[in-house]
């Protein structure tokens, strides 16, 4: 007789969150070799860790003494502070560079049991669940969900240890006061991460396409001249920036992430480094950014481009930029 197996679709734990402490559970995903990424299922592990200054390291207490150190944090122009020790203490989690694949340098760990990341996104379509592993327990969750771990299984910071907040996970969804409490600490639990992790979804098609022209239109037309600059070369030749490109980018910027009021308070958390992924694409929100700004300047224009190109395959354009 087959053995029965215990699905659930939220994730009871053990004992309920320490309420008295400064407390949250935190998600280790566990890596595999790089030829089993997609293939082999999801395995995590569910840990509680206190928040309090009492667990910081002595090389992070060092570095909140140093009030130039502490502006550091949120300058990308400035360059690295460097404590004594040789470790980088200005550029945790800082953008290496801009460019067709960001980079980021890992920072060193806050908390004596290491340090973590908020992870930004939807949950996704409740009737699409995939199987997962917590503790060794099967779990549900959506499949947005299941690919962004798959995602997040491959980096190098993952691989490295560094643990993430998911609320779909780390939160007994099943507990009303318990999630109750939890929601009311999101806004410092967003600030408390390294940097919130941002997951707009899996890559589809189109998806390099948009990527590729934001990039492109925050490196190349974010400038004073940008607005006349793009303007200036959309008529002198509409497909300069590639056939279907706008239609790939209204399709990105349509995408369920965009439309939560919470997911942009989550943003408004991080940093202009904060990492964007999109399937294994990483950008940084400040690409997004100024890619943004610039469409917004030239809305009636892009519009324009949009809707030609929903029109050559039947679909409609409903301005969200």
């Amino acid at each position: 007789m087959a053995q029965h197996v215990d699905i659930r679709i939220y994730y009871e734990p053990e004992k309920p969150l320490d309420s008295e402490g400064d407390h949250i559970r935190l998600v280790t995903i566990v890596p595999v070799s790089p030829d089993m990424l997609k293939t082999e299922p999801i395995e995590c592990f569910l840990s509680e860790y206190c928040l309090n200054d009492e667990h910081f390291t002595p090389t992070y207490r060092k570095y909140l003494d140093d009030a130039a150190a502490l502006g550091a944090l949120d300058d990308p122009q400035r360059p690295p502070l460097r404590h004594m020790s040789g470790h980088a203490l200005g550029n945790w989690i800082q953008i290496a560079r801009f460019g067709d694949q960001v980079e980021t340098n890992e920072p060193e760990s806050r908390y004596e049991w290491g340090d973590y990341l908020a992870l930004s996104y939807t949950w996704g379509d409740p009737s699409k669940l995939r199987e997962i592993s917590v503790n060794g327990r099967p779990l549900l969750i959506t499949e947005n969900l299941e690919a962004c771990l798959r995602v997040l299984r491959s980096k190098n910071y993952t691989r490295h240890g560094w643990r993430f907040w998911i609320d779909a996970i780390c939160i007994n969804q099943k507990d009303i006061v318990e999630r109750a409490g939890q929601v009311k600490r999101m806004r410092e639990i967003y600030t408390k991460a390294w940097t919130p992790i941002i997951w707009i979804g899996d890559d589809e098609s189109g998806s390099k396409e948009a990527l590729d022209l934001l990039v492109t239109l925050a490196s190349g037309y974010s400038s004073r001249d940008g607005v006349e600059k793009l303007t200036g070369t959309l008529h002198r030749n509409a497909k300069h920036f590639g056939v279907g490109c706008w239609r790939a980018l209204n399709n990105i910027v349509c995408r369920r992430y965009w439309q939560r009021l919470w997911i942009l308070q989550e943003v408004a958390l991080g940093r202009y480094t904060t990492p964007v992924l999109c399937g294994e694409r990483t950008l940084c929100w400040g690409q997004f950014a100024r890619a943004f700004s610039i469409l917004k300047q030239t809305d009636e224009v892009i519009n324009t481009y949009i809707t030609r190109e929903l029109e050559e395959v039947s679909l409609s354009f409903d301005p969200v930029i």
